[in-house]
């Protein structure tokens, strides 16, 4: 697996998960230098309709919620000069709009078979966007040969159920890396089994102090990848331990090694030296 690089997450996948959360995209001034849009994530009406049908009542008021609140459900983008492609997944404005009624149905992985058991209303959520992920997918530039799959929230989540998806769907045109913010836990243990034996790269960067990738409970539930631990700043408001630019910034720039000093002045000033901060990755369920 690839090293995980703060300062990279801190520049570029951050302001990606922050763009994901935007109806309309301006390349100049919600995209890292050098990334235009290839699409906007939406809806696809048919399996909208179906899901809509069938859906369960416990999810209804969250579906509500997530078609209320925009067309675009996050974007993909891509920056032709570095190769690198990325998809970014809308999550919701406030943790309050779902993580206090969330429930605990597992159901079976649908995009690819034997793949395990995943939260069953997270699954909902991306079956209504997959059809657009995959379609916006096929236009990215040949030049792009590494994809990065993000989000926040409940866009982390979304980026999870994606990898396998992506990885399958497309011929193995890209071995998908996710690396994502304050995900939930997304499926059981037989899922994340297959999806670390298939997904390389996988960092989840996880506030301490934010609870919602303590969801839904270990007892039933697995996270995949590896937690890339960061100090956000002790808070009581979840909102706030939750935020991408509150807590989830501050955060990555504390774990952002220091720059190496010259030799020389380190003789003369041994006490002002720099040491970088690493950061805790480990697996945690």
């Amino acid at each position: 697996m690839a090293a995980f690089a703060p300062q990279f997450a801190h520049e570029i996948l951050l302001k990606l998960a922050e763009a994901g959360y935007l109806q309309n995209l301006n390349p100049a001034t919600d995209l890292p230098a050098g990334y235009d849009v290839v699409g906007q994530i939406s809806a696809d009406p048919a399996a909208a309709a179906r899901l809509a049908a069938a859906i369960p009542i416990d999810h209804e008021p969250l579906m509500t919620m997530l078609v209320r609140s925009g067309p675009g459900f996050g974007w993909v983008v891509q920056n032709v000069s570095t190769g690198v492609a990325a998809v970014t997944f809308r999550g919701t404005q406030s943790v309050d709009d779902w993580l206090h009624d969330l429930d605990f149905v597992l159901s079976t992985y649908q995009p690819v078979p034997s793949s395990g058991m995943v939260h069953a209303g997270f699954q909902l959520y991306y079956m209504m966007v997959r059809a657009s992920v995959l379609s916006l997918l096929a236009r990215v530039a040949p030049a792009c040969r590494r994809l990065i799959l993000t989000g926040h929230s409940l866009g982390a989540a979304l980026s999870e159920l994606a990898a396998p998806d992506v990885l399958h769907s497309l011929n193995s045109r890209w071995l998908p890396e996710v690396q994502n913010f304050a995900g939930p836990r997304v499926g059981h243990h037989d899922f994340a089994t297959v999806f670390d034996a298939q997904i390389d790269v996988c960092f989840r960067i996880v506030n301490m102090w934010d609870l919602v990738p303590n969801v839904p409970p270990s007892l039933a539930f697995e996270h995949v990848g590896l937690a890339v631990i960061v100090n956000g700043g002790f808070t009581l408001n979840e909102l706030q331990a939750h935020s991408l630019q509150e807590s989830y910034g501050p955060g990555l720039l504390k774990i952002i090694p220091a720059p190496t000093m010259p030799t020389a002045l380190l003789a003369v000033s041994p006490t002002t030296a720099a040491f970088p901060t690493v950061p805790l990755i480990g697996r945690v369920q």
